[in-house]
């Protein structure tokens, strides 16, 4: 079964903090076998859904010179 993103409402800085509280958890050493492994799939989950939002970024990033030079192209040349 495929994993699905953690709550994609979450915005990135709130899934990173998230993600970074999970690490912090992990690296206490204090948890049990199954903490761990729940917080390593929550922490899975976390990522993914970071990736997703910073992949959604880049793609509006990258597509704003594109539509501003089609805009500009649309424009009459000064004479």
């Amino acid at each position: 079964m495929p994993r699905t993103p953690e709550r994609s409402e979450k915005s990135f800085e709130e899934a990173f903090a998230a993600l970074q509280e999970v690490v912090r958890q992990l690296e206490s050493g204090t948890l049990s076998l199954e903490a761990s492994l729940e917080l390593v799939d929550r922490g899975t989950r976390l990522s993914e859904t970071c990736q997703s939002l910073l992949t959604q970024a880049e793609l509006r990033v990258t597509r704003l010179p594109a539509e501003s030079a089609s805009s500009l192209s649309d424009l009459p040349a000064e004479s």
